[in-house]
């Protein structure tokens, strides 16, 4: 896990750049990162040529998969796609992956290293060394 402070999504660059999705994996400078199966490039580290297609991108600091978010909260993979069933969401549709709007303060604990659980019940709380509310959900860190 980790932030992806800076980070674009590969799919969405090489569309708004008109080139094939493996080229940035192949340019050595290029440093990627994994969001689930979901391949993410830093934006900083893209050669000049692409930073304009690259400001077009969604900046995923405050965006999650909801897949990746699921499962990073060890929850089933699709528990956020049923949550936003159930009541309104912020979320974008980017190519084929619905994303989730993170809060500032869920970000900045994940970039002190700690980790995100599901809280359903009080109890729950007593493990946590922080507690939130994110989007109708709340969230302890570890």
């Amino acid at each position: 896990m980790g932030s992806f402070r800076g980070y674009i999504l590969n799919s969405q660059l090489s569309k708004k750049a008109g080139v094939s999705h493996n080229l940035f994996q192949q340019i050595q400078t290029v440093k990627t990162k994994k969001m689930g199966g979901i391949i993410c490039i830093l934006k900083s580290s893209l050669p000049q040529k692409y930073q304009e297609a690259a400001k077009e991108c969604l900046d995923l600091t405050n965006w999650w998969s909801f897949s990746y978010l699921s499962r990073e909260l060890n929850m089933s993979k699709d528990y956020l796609a049923q949550v936003s069933l159930l009541r309104p969401i912020i979320s974008k549709k980017v190519d084929l992956s619905r994303f989730f709007k993170l809060s500032d303060e869920f970000v900045e604990e994940i970039e002190k290293g700690n980790t995100p659980y599901v809280i359903r019940y009080e109890k729950d709380k007593a493990h946590a060394i922080k507690v939130i509310t994110m989007q109708g959900i709340t969230i302890g860190f570890y």
